[in-house]
């Protein structure tokens, strides 16, 4: 009888990596946004930035978590899935209940960050709010910044107009 033997397959860790940054503003904003956590301190929202670079292409998901408390189990959350694979004009946008907890879940699927969370996903979230008298507020709030700080990325020096303002 012979045995099976697993022998895993690993692709090279790149040594230095490097990410092309010559699709402009876009990528540049896509790459920022990976380095900040918008968590908050009290555990109510819950953000996972998830880089996953591609070849030399800027991608990942933005995973955001709302709960009434942090002991207890989310009531929404958002997943942002953002690659140059996703090639549409307007992001796509899915919500629906979620499998994992009693709650909602909502998606956008696009090739890099809306200007703001789009209107349909605002609505449901609102609505879902309203519907079962939950306190969710501060999770629209922490989604606005992030949506807000993803369209102007600040510089070292104070005295530059954000990228994206030049008139």
């Amino acid at each position: 009888m012979s045995a099976f033997s697993h022998v895993p397959y690993h692709l090279p860790f790149p040594s230095a990596l490097r990410i092309n940054l010559g699709d402009g503003l876009p990528s540049y904003r896509l790459l920022r946004s990976f380095g900040k956590n918008w968590s908050s301190e009290l555990g109510r929202v819950s953000h996972i930035p998830i880089f996953r670079p591609a070849l030399d292409l800027v991608a990942g998901d933005h995973y955001f978590e709302g709960r009434t408390n942090r002991y207890h189990p989310p009531r929404v959350s958002l997943l942002i899935s953002l690659s140059p694979s996703h090639d549409f004009e307007t992001p796509l946008i899915y919500t629906c209940n979620s499998s994992r907890f009693d709650g909602l879940s909502c998606y956008i699927h696009h090739h890099s960050i809306p200007k703001e969370l789009p209107p349909s996903i605002r609505e449901d979230i609102l609505d879902y709010i309203h519907d079962n008298g939950v306190d969710l507020v501060f999770f629209l709030d922490a989604l606005d910044a992030f949506f807000f700080d993803s369209q102007k990325p600040t510089s070292p020096n104070p005295n530059t107009i954000p990228l994206g303002n030049h008139q």
